[in-house]
């Protein structure tokens, strides 16, 4: 009777109880099955667990085994990892992911089902994907080419969909506890990390904690680089005047340090095997991130500024997901997620012996539902389906600080100062049918519709010739994708698809001087950018 019992399975989480409890339980001991080797198993592909041999396209699965053993500093560093995502970085403290050349606002980021891509996507490199943090990933996946069909717009060169740690849960009566705790130091810029989650197992209910900070100092560059990197000179504000000083080692990138903060907390309640209920706070947010390549810039006599970096990049999410297993007519198994993301960044810039220090600064509230569902119409045949509404409202300012004084002045804008609307609307529906043991065939249609309003109001600085500029687009994407097995350790696949992009606020209305006398101008007459795709593999 007081023998210990040990039940493990390999598509199942290992429990460990005493012979007594077992008694208790009458003898039925309930496992939470888990997915061991995700190089079989596409999550994001339909946003249902697919097995990989019927999927048609290109995916790159990376497990919680190949995170462990990567250790990567940051989320940016975790893809570039893989080997099959090019990661360019203009300084330290960024990371922007390029997919078949695509890249910024043409390759989409998600996170738990929620895309993080917003109005405010630029066309250049985008750092937003460092705000994840990689020591919480349980999964990630990369789906290369178009995936408008499930994603919708801004998914042109392929998608890259992050996959938190799980909230646990265990057998009814049974509580548990787990802790994983990660401390990191790395010579190459004196990273000091610390990372602690904490997972409560509850038989119908649970929760998880995390925690990390990051602490990044000045990076030192390989002596063997290019020498277009080296940071010869750095400057310096000593009694209220700058100067300039010879870097005694140009490999150490002077000034290139940041900090970063990452939280996230989960609660999920599961009474029934029919009913999953989660929810989920995510927080990261920096110290101001210092851009590089600009801080190297050389002026006529002196480098060209003293001070150039990115406010603290601020991410903030609330998401509530809902699953339900009930077989039914109308659904077999049904997913809806409703999610609240607040983004803040800025840009601060001082040029050398300047005391003007220029900031714009860009807050966005984005609101996202999803409703998305699957329905066996066939024991050989699966229909995948589902409605999302976007909503993003966005507020640009800028003010010219003196440094000196305090006094500020405004400034031009990033974006219109008036504020915009944007919203996108979308049904789509995929058939994957499994023709033959060997044969397996998918197709899919998304309609979606975008519309952008955004109002100038203040024309102190440039006199445009308008007051407002609306975008209205609608698009019809599809796909068509073919599996043939013709052994079980081989695979044919040819994937024909279109993707879209609805031009955004950055494309449309962005308003800045990047060099002297020059203005981009806001354009209303842009049209949606279209790809077609052709894989075989």
């Amino acid at each position: 009777m007081q023998d210990t019992l040990v039940f493990q399975h390999p598509s199942f989480y290992e429990r460990i109880l005493p012979y007594n409890a077992v008694v208790l339980l009458n003898y039925k001991i309930k496992l939470e099955e888990r997915l061991v080797d995700l190089s079989e198993i596409v999550i994001s592909a339909n946003k249902w667990e697919q097995n990989r041999s019927e999927v048609p396209n290109k995916i790159t699965s990376i497990d919680m085994e190949s995170i462990e053993m990567y250790n990567p500093q940051t989320a940016a560093d975790l893809l570039g990892h893989s080997n099959e995502v090019f990661i360019q970085k203009s300084q330290m403290g960024g990371g922007s992911p390029v997919i078949r050349g695509f890249s910024a606002n043409s390759v989409l980021l998600v996170v738990d089902g929620i895309r993080m891509n917003n109005a405010i996507y630029r066309s250049g490199n985008l750092q937003n994907v460092i705000s994840l943090d990689p020591n919480i990933m349980e999964s990630a996946e990369v789906i290369f080419g178009p995936g408008s069909i499930i994603y919708g717009s801004d998914a042109l060169g392929g998608v890259m969909d992050f996959h938190t740690k799980k909230v646990r849960l265990n057998a009814p009566d049974e509580k548990k506890y787990s802790t994983n705790i990660l401390s990191r130091f790395a010579t190459a810029n004196f990273e000091k990390t610390f990372h602690v989650d904490v997972n409560y197992h509850g038989g119908k209910w649970g929760w998880l904690s995390s925690f990390t900070l990051s602490d990044f100092e000045d990076l030192r560059q390989g002596s063997n680089g290019l020498s277009a990197f080296d940071r010869l000179y750095y400057v310096e504000r000593i009694d209220g005047v700058d100067h300039q000083f010879t870097n005694s080692n140009p490999n150490i990138q002077r000034q290139s340090g940041y900090k970063q903060l990452n939280v996230l907390q989960k609660f999920r309640y599961r009474p029934n095997d029919n009913f999953d209920l989660n929810y989920a706070f995510y927080l990261s947010t920096s110290s101001n991130i210092p851009r590089y390549d600009r801080l190297i810039q050389e002026g006529a006599e002196n480098l060209k500024y003293s001070e150039w970096y990115y406010g603290p990049q601020f991410w903030m999410y609330h998401a509530l997901n809902l699953k339900l297993q009930k077989s039914n007519s109308i659904y077999d198994a049904a997913q809806i997620n409703f999610a609240y993301q607040d983004v803040e960044e800025s840009r601060y810039s001082r040029k050398f012996e300047s005391e003007k220090l220029k900031a714009q600064i860009e807050d966005v509230d984005v609101f996202s539902l999803n409703m998305d569902f699957d329905k066996s119409i066939t024991d050989k045949s699966t229909l995948f389906y589902g409605l999302e509404v976007l909503y993003n409202r966005v507020a640009s300012k800028a003010y010219e600080e003196n440094i000196s004084t305090g006094n500020k002045e405004n400034y031009a804008s990033r974006y219109p100062d008036g504020g915009t609307n944007y919203y996108a609307y979308a049904a789509y529906a995929s058939l994957k049918s499994n023709l033959t043991q060997k044969f397996t065939l998918t197709g899919g249609m998304r309609y979606s519709y975008v519309k952008l309003k955004t109002l100038f109001v203040d024309k102190t600085f440039f006199n445009f010739p308008y007051d407002e500029i609306n975008i209205d687009n609608g698009d019809l994407n599809a796909s068509l994708g073919m599996v043939y097995r013709p052994t079980k350790k081989s695979q044919i696949n040819l994937n024909l698809s279109s993707g879209f992009r609805s031009p955004n606020l950055d494309d449309v209305a962005k308003i800045f001087d990047s060099t002297p006398g020059s203005v981009i101008m806001p354009n209303e007459n842009l049209k949606p950018e279209k790809a077609y795709n052709i894989d075989l593999g």
